[in-house]
């Protein structure tokens, strides 16, 4: 839940008027608008510290508070952030990975690799604090029970990035799908901040096939 709306939501619980809130904060009646309908910037931590005390939050209620003033008023810079990585990363994917086949007996056996990404639902930024890792190992340990060999595993704060290599013959859209909807299920279970979703995930998600590393020569099956 955004900030602003977090803001209503609290003060409206309280019987707390915008004018009130002016008062106590020692601000006018106009930021106390912008900030809850306008989606202003987040006050720093010394405004939204009274704030969660007037709010009489709960110590988990605070966290989330606090937590969703520092996204959004780092958005800018996380923003730039993600780009970087994401850079980085589509830059070294086909150096980095593994040969995408497996011998067997006399025989090599083909397998395809696949970058898969997909967001959460609304790309909210909900994978925080403990979700991430949980999401991390739902996902990781979903991927081994599939019969897949996961290569790489990139959680952000609303999106995931996986590498995964699985037979030619796999219908890699039945996979994908199963593993969103399972992994979204166990979170939802696992968190109560999770289980008002529908499901954790977007809809849709993004496959590319990734070739192997240049100047490999595979024989044939």
């Amino acid at each position: 839940m955004a900030f602003n709306d977090l803001f209503k939501k609290y003060r409206l619980r309280q019987n707390l008027t915008k004018l009130g809130i002016a008062k106590y904060l020692e601000k006018t009646d106009g930021y106390i608008r912008k900030v809850e309908n306008q989606g202003y910037t987040p006050p720093q931590y010394s405004i939204c510290k009274k704030l969660a005390d007037i709010f009489e939050l709960t110590e988990e209620e605070e966290g989330a508070f606090y937590e969703e003033a520092l996204i959004e008023r780092l958005k800018d810079d996380y923003d730039l952030y993600k780009k970087v990585r994401r850079s980085l990363i589509l830059d070294n994917l086909v150096i980095d990975l593994p040969v995408s086949h497996s011998h067997k007996g006399e025989n090599y056996v083909t397998k395809c690799t696949y970058l898969v990404t997909w967001a959460t639902s609304l790309k909210k930024e909900i994978l925080i604090k403990g979700i991430e890792q949980e999401s991390h190992r739902v996902i990781a340990e979903l991927v081994k029970e599939f019969g897949h060999t996961l290569q790489y595993l990139n959680i952000s704060i609303n999106e995931v990035r996986i590498v995964l290599d699985m037979s030619p013959k796999t219908n890699i859209h039945d996979h994908v799908e199963e593993l969103k909807e399972v992994s979204s299920r166990k979170l939802r279970k696992e968190y109560d901040e999770l289980s008002h979703l529908p499901s954790v995930w977007e809809n849709s998600y993004e496959i590319y096939t990734v070739g192997n590393p240049k100047g490999l020569d595979f024989k044939n099956q």
